[in-house]
């Protein structure tokens, strides 16, 4: 029951920031993009997007992959050619949201010789991910779409997720996007001193 209820309150902040840049569209159209734990959610995102927005939602997700995987073009080990741009061009989203926790392990998050280089990647990887989407954007003739990151919960290894979701945060307001702390409820019970404020 306390899964079900993180993945209800992860769909509903997706939808809280689906609102603020679509409100106007008849049928907006979301592009869920990430790994595993997009994976788990992605059906309750996709009811809620929509009973409650009227949104029809894509998927480009796989367990295990990190956010440079989408954007060499390689987000899908079965597929040939299921890069970002790809996706962006043929599903033409009004919103794109991206769920990473910090996966390392795929072929392009492999020797980088410290922590540094691992976040100096993923913070380098969001920009390129935001210019790839308006680069396909502009080339399909749509608008850019707006980007939503989702802060990810608590993990054993706090500081490594507290600094990802400080870089989501940097890069969303570099670019006029959106951050979503669906981690926050999901992963209370990681807080071991109860203070949510502290320990995050």
């Amino acid at each position: 029951m306390q899964i079900k209820r993180g993945f209800l309150f992860c769909a509903a902040q997706l939808l809280f920031g689906l609102g603020l840049t679509t409100a106007a569209l008849a049928a907006p159209k979301v592009l869920y993009v990430g790994d595993s734990i997009a994976v788990e959610t992605s059906d309750t995102v996709a009811w809620w997007a929509k009973n409650y927005s009227n949104a029809d939602t894509t998927r480009a997700m796989f367990g295990g992959l990190a956010l440079c995987d989408f954007t060499v073009g390689k987000s899908n080990p079965n597929s040939n050619d299921s890069s970002l741009q790809t996706r962006v061009k043929e599903d033409r989203p009004d919103v794109v949201v991206f769920q990473f926790v910090g996966n390392r392990f795929t072929d392009c998050m492999q020797n980088l010789p410290d922590d540094e280089a691992y976040f100096k990647k993923y913070y380098d990887d969001a920009i390129e991910a935001t210019r790839q989407i308006e680069r396909a954007s502009s080339d399909a003739g749509i608008n850019r779409p707006k980007i939503i990151w989702v802060l990810q919960g608590a993990w054993e290894d706090g500081p490594r997720t507290t600094r990802l979701n400080r870089q989501y945060r940097e890069v969303a307001l570099l670019n006029g996007d959106y951050v979503t702390d669906a981690g926050a409820e999901v992963s209370m019970s990681a807080y071991h001193t109860g203070d949510y404020v502290v320990d995050r």
